[in-house]
């Protein structure tokens, strides 16, 4: 390790009698210190990627001292960093801490009083490159950086070359380019800059060729059907009014559009970027749609299965559901009112209204031939037909209980005998029939039936 001293400009007349007598090795040397540098990465590496420094003793002319060396107190240091090309110098540190004010590439350090640790730190410089196309519409523009393409907005290392790409699309060419604020009417596919030094803005302007349009039941905005327009220009085209009884549904095109101002094909006034090609136009319409009303069919089982309704349109027939079930007795059929009179026929009936169908049940008199053979021949009624009174004979047993149903299955009568007013006189039990309308009725008591008919 060098040591290195302070020039002295002149010697104490104490200093040079002693040297005189050959007292000069018994002198106090003067005190010395470790002086280092280096460069600091982002990272906190010392690196020379970016640039270098070096240090002078005592004058910017002086001798060149090392990293490391000792140097005697008191002493001043020069020193001085050459940036790598992109580089500069983003500040200084004295033993870790950071000397603000200090961004040149020079430092000085005066009268040396300790161990020292000077450090230097670099920062690239970059500028921001923004590119893109005219309006947006017409081609493309890309940029690349040393074979690399790049993104509108990045930012790239000082004195580094950019090349600008612009591709028209189909129906387009190059019109010129825009350099900031000038403007360059060059068909050159590609614009270059040449070491970059500063933030760039460029853009390229594409301009579309002409081709025909024709419109087929609209016009034009001019009122034309017919016209040349250049690719790219915003078409507006409006339908002709539609005939009576008829509206506008869409527009359809011989090639694909672009449309603008949130249309579509299916507004009367539309409009879209003329292709690249010659394009036509045609207005389709279609007949105003009638609105068909909806009625809703309720299925009245009247105690058997049930049965899901349906929502038919007017004037269209029901579809025949599944027959619902009930023990013990037939389904014989649908019926638009509970007398019975008109059964619905599903092949010819259609809807007018919301309608309610009700389901017309006969007795199983089958499910009751066999009986208990205590009560198969004890049963007997008379007078049958009846007209007012119906009397009932029978072997009666306690708990015994008589019912009687009309045709539809409905039970309109039920007594318990024995109990209550409902005793019989000696084995014979009375009905009042004349509480009933003329008919057909089935009487019923445990498992024996018969079939009754009130006049």
């Amino acid at each position: 390790m060098k040591k290195h001293s302070t020039p002295t400009a002149k010697l104490s007349k104490l200093t040079l009698f002693l040297i005189l007598l050959g007292f000069a090795p018994f002198l106090a040397k003067a005190d010395t210190h470790t002086v280092t540098f280096h460069i600091h990465g982002a990272s906190g590496e010392q690196t020379t990627e970016q640039g270098s420094i070096t240090a002078r003793l005592n004058d910017w002319d002086g001798p060149f001292i090392n990293s490391g060396d000792q140097v005697e107190q008191g002493a001043t240091i020069m020193f001085e960093t050459s940036s790598e090309p992109g580089f500069r110098v983003r500040g200084w540190f004295i033993n870790g801490t950071p000397r603000t004010g200090i961004i040149t590439g020079f430092h000085v350090l005066d009268n040396l009083t300790a161990d020292t640790e000077i450090t230097v730190e670099f920062e690239e410089i970059t500028h921001s490159v923004t590119f893109n196309v005219v309006n947006e519409i017409g081609g493309r523009l890309i940029a690349e950086v040393e074979g690399v393409e790049i993104q509108s907005g990045a930012r790239v290392r000082d004195g580094r070359d950019i090349i600008f790409t612009a591709t028209p699309d189909p129906g387009f060419s190059i019109r010129g380019w825009h350099n900031g604020g000038f403007w360059s009417p060059s068909t050159d596919a590609t614009f270059e800059i040449l070491g970059i030094v500063a933030n760039r803005t460029i853009r390229v302007e594409f301009e579309g060729l002409p081709h025909e349009i024709t419109v087929e039941g609209g016009t034009l905005e001019n009122g034309e059907t017919t016209g040349t327009i250049a690719t790219g220009t915003v078409v507006t085209i409006t339908a002709d009014a539609p005939e009576e009884g008829m509206q506008f549904a869409n527009w359809e095109f011989s090639t694909g559009v672009t449309f603008v101002e949130n249309t579509d094909e299916t507004f009367s006034t539309a409009k879209f970027r003329m292709p690249g090609e010659d394009v036509l136009v045609t207005a389709v319409f279609e007949d105003i749609p009638i609105s068909i009303p909806t009625h809703t069919i309720t299925f009245n089982s009247q105690g058997g299965s049930a049965v899901a309704d349906q929502t038919v349109e007017y004037g269209e027939t029901v579809e025949r559901p599944t027959n619902p079930t009930r023990e013990n007795y037939i389904f014989e059929g649908w019926y638009i009112n509970t007398e019975f009179t008109t059964a619905w026929d599903f092949a010819t009936c259609v809807v007018i209204s919301d309608t309610t169908l009700f389901a017309r049940w006969r007795f199983n008199e089958s499910t009751n031939i066999v009986v208990e053979t205590l009560h198969a021949t004890s049963l007997q009624v008379f007078p049958n037909p009846v007209v007012d009174q119906l009397h009932i004979t029978n072997n009666w047993q306690p708990g015994d209980i008589v019912e009687l149903f009309n045709i539809n299955g409905r039970r309109i009568f039920s007594a318990t005998v024995g109990a209550g007013s409902a005793r019989p006189n000696g084995n014979t039990f009375t009905i009042d029939m004349t509480q009933f309308p003329p008919g057909t009725y089935i009487l019923r008591t445990g498992t024996q039936t018969k079939k009754i008919i009130k006049q």
